[in-house]
């Protein structure tokens, strides 16, 4: 059950009859918006971390645990390197 040469839609020109000659097309590369998320978060965790030994005393330690100060940083700074990370995405991908 052959049916003949088969065409792709790349050989077809506008008026529907193949052409069989290559198409010229531009190929739009855009850059993965997940490492450069993924990227940010952690930056964005190591960062806090960073900010809640270097801030880190006696008194802050008294009234809430050392653990608990470092990891709501570490949760800001993900979420703030998250963000940053996606407007670096956006950016790179508008410059293209």
């Amino acid at each position: 059950m052959s049916e003949g040469p088969q065409t792709r839609a790349d050989d077809v020109d506008a008026q529907g009859t193949a052409t069989g000659e290559p198409v010229p097309v531009r190929v739009r590369r855009a850059p993965r918006f997940t490492p450069f998320i993924a990227t940010g978060a952690v930056v964005g965790v190591l960062v806090g971390i960073l900010i809640a030994t270097a801030t880190s005393s006696a008194e802050v330690q008294g009234q809430a645990g050392g653990k608990t100060v470092t990891g709501y940083l570490a949760m800001i700074g993900l979420l703030l390197g998250a963000v940053i990370g996606a407007g670096l995405a956006v950016l790179a991908d508008r410059r293209r």
